[in-house]
């Protein structure tokens, strides 16, 4: 029974070491962010660093806003609306807000539900995607739309100008990465709203991915240890006596 076990783990023995790899990676992004998040800023307050957790009340138009959907690896996620946003009386300074908020979401589906009537052309949604046929991917973005917005049908008809304060850990990004929002040019800032991991959130992931880690490195070990005391006894095990 022990070998079998012993002999499957071998077998997911890479898929557990991957695992743990991503987990540890990920609890590197989470210190950074919860690190960021421990000291929210200003909007309009200049800093020279790649990660900041903004606080601040911010104005936006979610007419001009876009939509996206989490792609890991081909597994479709949670959609988000894309905002452009500007600190008050700083209407120079463009900011993305990430929101997968119904009282965001509902008001940008609704600006494209205006349109269903007509084609989804490049002008009313932005597609990209990796399909030969670009029909295809603009009939699933219109049904990914319908659906949209049957789960949002009550956030609808929210408003679409608003002042609102935004909290959220913010990652400097190439505009080029939100090609749902048209005019954006170089780096700005990308606020993940309502998205303030704590340092227990980077300890449960660098601990999963350590113990993993250690568990298999020791399995792995003992494994071999063991494989290599059946080898010794073998060899010093004197052969059986002839029959006579």
């Amino acid at each position: 029974m022990i070998s079998q076990l012993l002999a499957l783990w071998r077998t997911l023995s890479l898929i557990f070491f991957v695992v743990a790899g991503a987990l540890l990676w990920h609890s590197v992004s989470l210190f950074q962010d919860a690190s960021a998040a421990s000291r929210p800023v200003a909007a309009d307050q200049k800093s020279t660093e790649r990660i900041v957790a903004i606080e601040d009340s911010l104005v936006f138009d979610l007419q001009r806003a876009g939509l996206g959907q989490d792609n890991i690896m081909g597994w479709k996620g949670e959609e988000y609306a894309v905002i452009p946003a500007h600190p008050i009386g700083d209407t120079s300074r463009t900011l993305i807000v990430i929101s997968s908020s119904p009282t965001h979401m509902g008001p940008v589906i609704n600006e494209f539900l205006k349109h269903q009537s007509a084609s989804l052309d490049d002008h009313n949604i932005s597609v990209q995607s990796s399909e030969k046929d670009a029909g295809t991917a603009k009939l699933q973005a219109r049904a990914l739309i319908q659906v949209l917005a049957e789960k949002f049908k009550d956030n609808l008809n929210d408003s679409t100008r608003r002042r609102e304060v935004v909290r959220g850990v913010a990652h400097l990004k190439n505009a080029a990465e939100f090609p749902q929002v048209s005019g954006l040019e170089g780096e700005l800032l990308a606020i993940r709203a309502g998205y303030l991991p704590g340092m227990g959130s980077f300890a449960a992931f660098a601990g999963g991915g350590l113990l993993l880690l250690l568990l298999n490195i020791a399995t792995w070990v003992w494994e071999r240890r063991r494989r290599q005391q059946a080898i010794e006894l073998e060899e010093n095990t004197p052969p059986a006596a002839p029959l006579v």
